[in-house]
């Protein structure tokens, strides 16, 4: 969500506060995804893609996530531990976490 957030801030958009909880508190959820769609709506550049910490079944034990739809099926993200420095930067085929994802907030 850090990761998020300073990119949203680079770009001159502040909607998103927080951590990944309150980026999708009030989010759409995923009840469905096929190619670049979700719910049946194409995906666009800048939409926030992913899961609440306290969503369950999920393989990354209580942490929530949030990606980056950059465009053309792939995702931008952060990911390593809290307040690290190091942190792994990646671009991934969005179908890498797509069983994973039950929210979306849409770009405005």
């Amino acid at each position: 969500s850090g990761y998020v957030n300073y990119v949203l801030k680079c770009a001159g958009d502040s909607f998103v506060k927080g951590g990944t909880a309150s980026i999708f508190a009030n989010a759409e959820k995923v009840t469905s995804m096929s190619g670049t769609k979700v719910n049946g709506v194409e995906l666009k550049v800048g939409d926030l893609l992913g899961w609440k910490g306290s969503d369950n079944g999920t393989r990354f034990k209580g942490n929530g996530h949030v990606m980056i739809y950059i465009g053309n099926g792939t995702v931008a993200d952060s990911h390593g531990p809290a307040n690290k420095t190091g942190k792994a930067y990646g671009s991934f085929s969005v179908d890498k976490y797509k069983q994973y994802i039950t929210y979306i907030k849409r770009a405005p």
